[in-house]
């Protein structure tokens, strides 16, 4: 059961509500100031008296977003996956936006499909050669990022 979430294991303190409590609003609060905004509360199955009072303090609590069970992977009913508020002081980090990048120089892009419309021209029609080779120069195309 691992998680890429970090994790705030309760199990020790489902005897002690109060220090259970606590436990969670400094997992919240340090998560939160770090830029977190989901971490996962591990609290157990049993009989679900503790898991109810957690769910009750996480509705009450500011810098909670929601909350959700979790699947089945990552601890079933034992365990919550809990949606922080943003902390204006430590936004998360911006989502990374990918871009395609060939490994290829241009040139050796084009000749590589000359190369394969050659091949394709021996072992099929000539239509089919080239309808192949347009295909894969459209889909192979790539824009290239300049650094400045």
């Amino acid at each position: 059961m691992t998680s890429k979430a970090p994790d705030c294991d309760l199990h020790p303190w489902f005897r002690d509500p109060v220090r259970a409590k606590a436990v969670l609003d400094a997992c919240i609060d340090g998560n939160r100031s770090k830029g977190v905004l989901q971490i996962r509360v591990v609290h157990g199955k049993g009989k679900g008296d503790f898991r109810n009072l957690i769910h009750s303090h996480l509705s009450k609590h500011p810098d909670v977003e929601g909350f959700t069970p979790c699947d089945p992977l990552h601890g079933g009913s034992g365990a919550t996956w809990v949606h922080l508020v943003e902390d204006p002081a430590h936004p998360a980090a911006a989502p990374v936006k990918k871009t395609q990048q060939s490994t290829l120089p241009p040139y050796a892009r084009w000749l590589l499909y000359a190369v394969a419309f050659a091949c394709l021209n021996f072992l099929m029609p000539v239509y089919l050669a080239f309808a192949l080779a347009v295909a894969i120069a459209i889909i192979g195309e790539t824009k290239f990022d300049r650094k400045t």
